[in-house]
């Protein structure tokens, strides 16, 4: 296709403009996971509680603990996911009651919790 040379200065401008922002925005997401994965070692390590975490992270973590509003839909999805990241989830729900979620582009985050609402598991999976 024959294009005029300023449509074609364009086109490289914006192809390489975007290349850039989906590499910029692949490493901070990394980071962030990084990060935050190294925050929730030493929350484990130390028995944070619910609230703890919660304040913490200030990021918008969905509570599928027992008791909670979200309950039930975590219930139908851990029932519905027979493969996968479902197996990991379904095995430390098993044995904790509380359970915080958290997503990124990249992965899922679950977080889990004793009977006495301290933080005792992560599982992470891509997603």
């Amino acid at each position: 296709m024959n294009l005029p040379k300023i449509v074609k200065v364009l086109l490289l401008g914006f192809t390489s403009l975007g290349a850039l922002a989906l590499l910029a925005w692949i490493v901070t997401d990394g980071y962030g996971d990084w990060r935050r994965e190294r925050i929730v070692s030493a929350l484990i390590a130390s028995q944070a509680s619910h609230e703890q975490v919660i304040a913490t992270f200030r990021e918008t973590l969905i509570d599928y603990s027992i008791g909670s509003r979200h309950r039930a839909g975590f219930e139908r999805w851990l029932a519905g996911t027979p493969d996968g990241c479902g197996v990991g989830v379904r095995e430390r729900a098993a044995s904790h009651p509380g359970v915080l979620y958290h997503t990124t582009a990249w992965t899922m985050t679950w977080l889990f919790f004793d009977d006495r609402g301290k933080l005792r598991a992560q599982y992470r999976c891509s997603q």
